[in-house]
């Protein structure tokens, strides 16, 4: 996706279609990882694990987002989303 950027930067059109091709099969990609979480990883979790264990997972997860929140990351990362949709 990076190269077809590059490309559409220095003037060739055509390599919009590479962009819009490749963010389709990502969003394929992730959209086919969350369905694995959700309906195999956190099942087998929930079934498997020791109710300690998930609280330390959950825990640990929740840390994670909670520093993040501090540093921005999803803030950036939503306005960056607001920017490429704005461009649409």
């Amino acid at each position: 996706m990076e190269a077809a950027i590059q490309r559409v930067l220095q003037g060739d059109d055509m390599s919009k279609l590479d962009i819009i091709a490749n963010a389709i099969s990502y969003t394929h990609l992730l959209s086919r990882h969350i369905e694995k979480e959700n309906n195999v990883i956190y099942q087998y979790a929930q079934k498997n694990l020791s109710e300690k264990t998930i609280k330390e997972l959950d825990a640990n997860c929740e840390k994670y987002e909670k520093d993040a929140e501090k540093e921005n990351i999803q803030q950036k990362y939503l306005e960056l989303l607001n920017e490429l949709e704005a461009k649409v």
